[in-house]
């Protein structure tokens, strides 16, 4: 079940925002693949990448399905979003 609400919140962030590039909704549904090296380039943390994308996906997901702590995740998504884009985009200009 967490597979597919990660696919279905990844696949939005990839077309909406553009932070999760598509090629990697082939490994960070699925627990057997998101740890397999070689998918990522080689200058981001793969481990810290993960555990953000994954959480960014459930911080959605709970979003949407509470209206008490709504506000809370929203800002967490928005520092996800923030810690990611970091990772991938502004790693590589360096």
């Amino acid at each position: 079940h967490e597979g597919k609400i990660i696919l279905r919140e990844l696949t939005d962030e990839s077309n909406t925002t553009g932070y999760i590039p598509a090629d990697h909704l082939n490994f960070l549904p699925y627990t057997s693949k998101r740890h397999k090296k070689g998918w990522l380039a080689p200058h981001i943390n793969q481990r810290e990448y993960v555990k953000h994308a994954v959480k960014l996906a459930m911080r959605k997901h709970q979003a949407k399905k509470t209206n008490f702590t709504k506000t809370m995740y929203i800002q967490e998504i928005d520092t996800l979003r923030n810690k990611i884009y970091t990772l991938l985009f502004r790693e590589q200009s360096k």
